[in-house]
C-alpha cells in the first residue's frame, strides 16, 4: 500500500539538539501535528531552563556561603 502522507516537514529545536520529521495526509493535519510537537518541545525547554536556573542559584548560594 502506498504511503498517503503527502505533506512533510522537518522540525528542529537547537536548544534541545533534536529534529523530527512530521508528515500528514493534508495541510490541516500537518499544522496540527507541528503545533503539538512545538508545544511538547516548549514544555521540555521550560523544564530544562528551570532546572538550569535552580542549579545556578544553588551554585551562587554555595559561593556566597564560602565567601561569608
Amino acid at each position: 500500500m502506498a504511503n498517503r502522507n503527502y505533506f512533510r516537514v522537518i522540525l528542529s529545536n537547537e536548544f534541545l539538539g533534536i529534529s523530527k520529521e512530521i508528515s500528514a495526509p493534508n495541510r490541516y493535519e500537518l499544522e496540527r501535528r507541528i503545533e503539538n510537537q512545538k508545544r511538547i518541545w516548549n514544555e521540555k525547554v521550560e523544564r530544562e531552563l528551570i532546572k538550569q536556573n535552580k542549579e545556578e542559584m544553588k551554585n551562587n548560594a554555595e559561593q556566597l556561603t564560602k565567601n561569608f
